[in-house]
Order: C-alpha cells, then sequence, then structure tokens
C-alpha cells in the first residue's frame, strides 16, 4: 500500500492538496496560494483547513453508526465517497481521477441513499436510482438518522428521523413550517412521510434541498470565523455586522427567528443550523439563507413540560444560553403577526398524530405552547418578561 495524494476541490478551483497514508492517516496538506478566496471562509491556514477536513464526516454520535459503519472512521467514510455534499460545492479528488464537478456533482447525477433510514415505499413511492457508489449522507451533520434522497422529478430531499419512540421532532418541523408559511417567511417546508427505522415503521419529516447548482450555503459557525471577533461584542452583534460586511442585513430574519423558535421553545438554534447562502462561482453573497432545522422543539426530550415561570428560564444552545437572553436582543418586537400564529387545537391536532404521547403530555403541550404566546404577546406590548416582577 502506497500513500495517496488528493486534492480539495471548491466545484473545479483546486484550493489545497493533502496526503493520506495506507491507514488515512493525513501527513501533509498544503494551500493553494492563488486559490484562497475559495477555500471555507472560516479557513485561514493549514491548520484550519485541516480540522475542517477532519470535521466533514458523520459524528460518531449519530444515532446507529456503530451498527451501519461499524469501526470505520468517519473520515474514511466522507473521503471514499468524494466529500460530497448538498449543503456546499466542496469536495475531495484523488489526484489520479480525471472526472470534474459536472461528472460528480449531487445536483446533477443520481446517487445511492443511505443506510439505515429506509423508505416505506409501500406509501411513498420515490425513485431512489441507485446508480452510483456516492452516499452524501456521510457529510450530513447532526445526530439523527438522517439521509437525502431523489424524488420524482430529480428534487433532492432531505429524510430525518427522531431521538427515541416519539415522533415530536418530525411534528416540530412541520409545525415551525406551518407558522413560517403564515407569516410568509423564507423557510424550508417539512412534512411527514412514514419511514422505517432498524425496521420498526415511524413517523420521519421530509424537506426539500435549499441549496442548488449555483446556491451554497455558508454557516454561521464559519462566517464569525472570517475575522477575529472584538472582545467586547457579543457573537450575535458581531454575526450581524460580518454578514453586513458581505453585505447582507440579517438582523431583521434574526429577530423574526428568535420569536418564533421562543414560541415552539426550540431548544437547538446552533451556528450550524443558520447561515447566509452564496453563489458558489463568483463568491457573492446572495441572502439570508432560509430558517430550517427547528425539530429540537416542543419539549421533545423532557420527561416533563415546564409550566409558569418554568417556561421562561428555557436553556438553549445558540448564541446566548437562554431564550431570555435572546429575546432581549430584539429591538424591533413587532417582527411577528401573533394573530396568524396556530391555535392550540391545530397543534392539538398536530401531535394527536404521536401515539407514543399520552394525551396528558399532548394537554400539557399544547397549554406551554398558548402560554408561550401569552408571554410573547406580553413581550410584544413592551412587557420585560425576564424580570422577576414580571407578573404574567
Amino acid at each position: 500500500m502506497r500513500d495517496s495524494m488528493f486534492y480539495l476541490m471548491h466545484r473545479d478551483v483546486v484550493v489545497g492538496a493533502f496526503i493520506l497514508d495506507p491507514s488515512y492517516s493525513m501527513r501533509t496538506l498544503k494551500i493553494r496560494d492563488d486559490a484562497r478566496e475559495h477555500l471555507p471562509v472560516s479557513v485561514k491556514d493549514e491548520h484550519a483547513l485541516r480540522t475542517w477536513l477532519l470535521d466533514r464526516g458523520i459524528p460518531v454520535t449519530r444515532k446507529g453508526f456503530k451498527k451501519d459503519f461499524g469501526d470505520i472512521d468517519p473520515f474514511v467514510l466522507m473521503v471514499n465517497d468524494l466529500g460530497l455534499s448538498l449543503t456546499d460545492h466542496y469536495w475531495i479528488r484523488p489526484v489520479d481521477y480525471e472526472k470534474g464537478w459536472k461528472d460528480v456533482n449531487l445536483y446533477e447525477n443520481d446517487f445511492k441513499e443511505a443506510y439505515s433510514l429506509d423508505l416505506d415505499t409501500g406509501r411513498n413511492m420515490f425513485d431512489l436510482r441507485n446508480k452510483t457508489n456516492f452516499v452524501p449522507s456521510t457529510s450530513l451533520k447532526g445526530d439523527l438518522k438522517k439521509k437525502w434522497i431523489i424524488r420524482e422529478g430529480g428534487v433532492r430531499s432531505l429524510v430525518k428521523g427522531n431521538h427515541g419512540e416519539s415522533c415530536i421532532q418530525s411534528l416540530s418541523e412541520v409545525l415551525a413550517s406551518e407558522i413560517h408559511r403564515r407569516q410568509k417567511k423564507a423557510h424550508v417546508a417539512y412534512g411527514l412521510v412514514h419511514i422505517s427505522s432498524d425496521g420498526v415503521p415511524i413517523v420521519g419529516c421530509m424537506c426539500d434541498a435549499f441549496t442548488a447548482e449555483r446556491v451554497e450555503f455558508v454557516s454561521a459557525y464559519d462566517l464569525i470565523g472570517l475575522v477575529k471577533k472584538p472582545n467586547t461584542m457579543s457573537y450575535y452583534e458581531f454575526f450581524v455586522e460580518t454578514c453586513g460586511q458581505c453585505g447582507v442585513d440579517v438582523r431583521a430574519f434574526l429577530e423574526y427567528q428568535i420569536l418564533t423558535d421562543f414560541v415552539i421553545s426550540n431548544t437547538d438554534r446552533h451556528l450550524n443550523n443558520l447561515g447566509l447562502l452564496r453563489d458558489p462561482e463568483t463568491l457573492e453573497f446572495i441572502g439570508a439563507a432560509p430558517i430550517f432545522d427547528s425539530g429540537n422543539s416542543m419539549f421533545y426530550r423532557n420527561d416533563y413540560v415546564p409550566v409558569g415561570r418554568g417556561l421562561l428560564e428555557i436553556e438553549v444552545t445558540s448564541f446566548f444560553s437562554t431564550e431570555m437572553k435572546l429575546l432581549k436582543q430584539v429591538r424591533d418586537r413587532q417582527r411577528i403577526d401573533i394573530s396568524l400564529l396556530p391555535s392550540g387545537p391545530y397543534v392539538y391536532q398536530l401531535l394527536a398524530k404521536d401515539d407514543k404521547l399520552s394525551d396528558e403530555r399532548k394537554e400539557r403541550t399544547v397549554k406551554a405552547y398558548e402560554k408561550k404566546i401569552d408571554y410573547l404577546n406580553d413581550f410584544m406590548n413592551g412587557a420585560a418578561i425576564w424580570d422577576r416582577k414580571y407578573k404574567g
């Protein structure tokens, strides 16, 4: 066995090269100086590029990873699938590989579905067209089982499962989609699908890709790595300022997202599930990415549903550690039309699709949702709902 050399590509631009030994350990890595503008936006040197490459594979915390892949390293899986993604336009080309972007990109070429999350084709007649060895789910982030498929008409769609037996994460995605649809805000629309996970029929969710052949996603996590953050500035304001320097004003978008995440108690608006869209050829930023990935909501992993002031003490993974700290960033409290929010009975009917939830749990969840709307209404009318003196 010999060492192997690979190029990191951005479409058909060579941005760097690295050598792997037979055990797939990275021996050397070099950035191409005349192509630095095509590097991932957070990458400034070889050390950062090495970290970026090693982090591109499936997280080992992915549910069912050991069962699906055994002891295979995620990096090895990713390299074997050329590092292809339906998020950005980067990929890995062996030095003796003669094909280019038009031959391998997942927007114009068919691919094979991933491993353990199988569609119930008796109810969802999707054409998976297993014509290549590329499995784009090997570059998908997150711990949930998920995979990309090709639906009728060539539509690229992402299918996701849930934590545990309940499908409340999938239901939360549908609820968030309905909220944004009524508010007429840019979002990724999710629908429910019948799928099988480890041979067990479950309800999951599906959405279409929001990237395309001339659109790629750049995460907030990468964007805040563009320049060094001043110690006096929060990551939230730093992200707003960075996007402004890229020609995109995101403040109104972020404030709306904070308000709607508060209503559904989304605890996981981390910096990889929001960002900007970019033209991969001109490298010009197009605008904010549509709202997506809102499934960690509606107390999906809680053994109990908070009540009263407990609903104002929810911790989150985001720019700040709590919902209240996020709400304090909102300058225009009228970013949302509260009259257009789905009603409690609508939410109950949605939760009724989950036969793993008790009636009591559904009722408590709906009451919490309605109470959050009450709190939001007070907030929109000027109340400092984070104040202990607040008597909402």
